[in-house]
């Protein structure tokens, strides 16, 4: 059996409206990164982007995605289709997760968390709100 990859470290992790990938460059442009969404009913269907940057990878990953709220339940996953593959711990590794459908239940802090192999890299705090009526 051989050795187990070692963990990624996360250098970003990001959550994003959109994100475009040059063909020739496989340059990554984001486009407005957030750390929260505003709707005016719940539950929300949100198509949302994901970014990485990873460090120390070396081996096969399983890559997934998790929305998980303040108890720590998990409320919306998604995993990559096929690992990704590192071959030089020294190289920076750009990893980019494209349209996933989330399904956020209702207004309140919630988290992201990004894990590699299921072990958690990255979490960062996502607030869902309601919009403020109009004042007319």
């Amino acid at each position: 059996m051989s050795p187990r990859p070692p963990t990624p470290v996360c250098k970003v992790f990001l959550v994003c409206k959109q994100i475009f990938t040059d063909a020739i460059t496989r340059e990554c442009t984001l486009v407005s990164p957030l750390q929260q969404v505003v709707a005016p009913e719940y539950p929300l269907c949100a198509y949302l982007y994901f970014f990485a940057r990873w460090g120390n990878a070396h081996g096969s990953y399983r890559v997934e995605v998790r929305l998980r709220d303040p108890g720590g339940a998990v409320l919306w996953r998604h995993e990559v289709a096929q690992p990704l593959q590192a071959s030089d711990p020294l190289r920076v590794v750009p990893l980019s997760l494209s349209r996933c459908r989330v399904r956020i239940p209702q207004p309140g802090t919630y988290e992201f968390v990004l894990l590699a192999n299921g072990q958690e890299v990255a979490a960062d705090v996502f607030l869902a709100r309601l919009c403020e009526p109009d004042p007319a």
